[in-house]
């Protein structure tokens, strides 16, 4: 087999799937998720590709419709809205999007890192690794549900009011 840079820091079976010209096998590629999985094994694996394209151009189309630079831009909103946005609204925005940017960085480095992990320090098969990889999503799905029934009991009881608590990627990190 031929050393290359992609294939330099790679386990021996990785670099076979990626060079040989023989069909790939799901074993090779722990990291796809659930979905992507099904659409590899019933279809082929460029059609993951796109899927995520077409949602890509679909994105884009209806974000240049319905987005502005500056709420005073927008088509759709109206001057009470403009002013309520503008006062009430920047710092909840900005603490948001540090809670979610800290929430998605922990979740894409467990989505790609550990199944890894688990096979090359753990020393464990890339089938036995692959459910046990899928054990921190399955958490973080009870959990949000959770949360969010929560929230909403909280708020329909009186004990909170919508826009006054932390949103549950907040509560996870």
């Amino acid at each position: 087999m031929r050393e290359t840079v992609a294939t330099r820091s790679l386990p021996r079976d990785r670099c076979d799937a990626l060079t040989s010209p023989r069909p790939l096998r799901r074993a090779h590629f722990p990291e796809t998720t659930l979905t992507e999985a099904g659409a590899v094994t019933q279809v082929s694996w460029q059609s993951v590709f796109y899927f995520w394209g077409f949602f890509g151009f679909c994105w884009t189309a209806l974000w240049i419709t319905f987005s502005a630079s500056r709420p005073t831009e927008h088509p759709f909103i109206s001057q009470e809205e403009v002013a309520y946005i503008s006062y009430h609204v920047q710092s909840k925005v900005w603490a948001c999007i540090a809670g979610h940017t800290a929430f998605n960085w922990v979740i894409y480095m467990l989505l790609t890192e550990l199944p890894s992990f688990m096979k090359v320090v753990l020393g464990m098969e890339l089938a036995a690794s692959g459910r046990l990889s899928g054990l921190p999503f399955l958490t973080l799905f009870v959990t949000q549900t959770a949360a969010g029934m929560a929230a909403d009991w909280l708020v329909k009881k009186g004990h909170a009011r919508v826009g006054h608590l932390l949103p549950s990627d907040v509560w996870l990190v």
